[in-house]
């Protein structure tokens, strides 16, 4: 891989991180469920530019990230049950 390839490919791991803390910390802390929801739009455009521009999700460490259910569907229950 080429070196951008490589950045790309680290930054979405590293993105992923983030989102999956603080997924963690949004059950208690409505900072965290804010970055959390940052993180879903980071991760939105992203793979959004890669349908663009023809990139495959994989390459760029996209196609295993979070989907909108898997980051909010847990948060709308505790909400409903709360």
């Amino acid at each position: 891989m080429s070196d951008l390839e490589n950045y790309m490919y680290d930054l979405s791991r590293l993105i992923t991180e983030y989102a999956e803390e603080a997924k963690a910390s949004a059950f208690r802390d409505e900072f965290q469920k804010g970055r959390l929801m940052a993180f879903y739009e980071i991760i939105s455009l992203m793979r959004q530019q890669a349908d663009i521009f023809d990139i495959s999700s994989d390459k760029l460490g996209l196609a295993d990230i979070m989907t909108e259910d898997e980051l909010f569907v847990p948060l709308m229950m505790l909400k409903k049950a709360g």
